[in-house]
């Protein structure tokens, strides 16, 4: 079961990749180039390829990984990103 609205954001998949996005100064800046390009999709995009790095593609933690990403708020990501 998911927890709805986590810390003012949709859900606590949201809220971890902005937590992370938001206190990596290189992410930061990148994740933001990604969303002014491709808005939503270019962000998922730009975050899904740096967990493709990250982890093996066929193992339980890419599964759970997928999963995870899978459940973000990518547009409510962008436009958070495109207001600051």
């Amino acid at each position: 079961m998911l927890v709805e609205e986590y810390n003012g954001w949709t859900n606590v998949f949201t809220w971890l990749v902005m937590l992370w996005v938001n206190n990596n100064e290189v992410l930061q800046a990148t994740a933001r180039e990604a969303a002014k390009a491709d808005g939503a999709d270019g962000l998922e995009a730009l975050i899904n390829d740096l967990a493709d790095d990250a982890v093996e593609s066929s193992c339980l933690w890419a599964d759970l990984l997928g999963h995870a990403l899978g459940q973000v708020n990518w547009q409510e990501c962008a436009d958070s990103m495109l207001e600051e």
